[in-house]
């Protein structure tokens, strides 16, 4: 048989992958999944680790993606 994270493991894996922008997001996410979530995200000490966590994650998300950018050439089109 499969391991199945927890709801709360499930939520952290989701809030670090830097797909989403939000609680709600995550909350839409776990649901799709088949995970029942309100209570467990219910409380402001998680609301506020995975907010941190959303953050982070799109943040260094977004420098990855300019990272990879190439650089627009000066001279326009070919």
């Amino acid at each position: 048989m499969a391991y199945r994270p927890t709801v709360l493991e499930r939520a952290f894996i989701i809030a670090a992958s830097g797909l989403v922008s939000n609680i709600h997001e995550i909350r839409q996410a776990l649901k799709t999944e088949g995970y029942s979530a309100e209570a467990h995200l219910a409380g402001p000490a998680i609301s506020k680790q995975l907010g941190k966590l959303i953050r982070a994650s799109n943040s260094s998300t977004e420098a990855r993606r300019e990272r990879q950018l190439p650089e627009a050439d000066a001279g326009g089109p070919c």
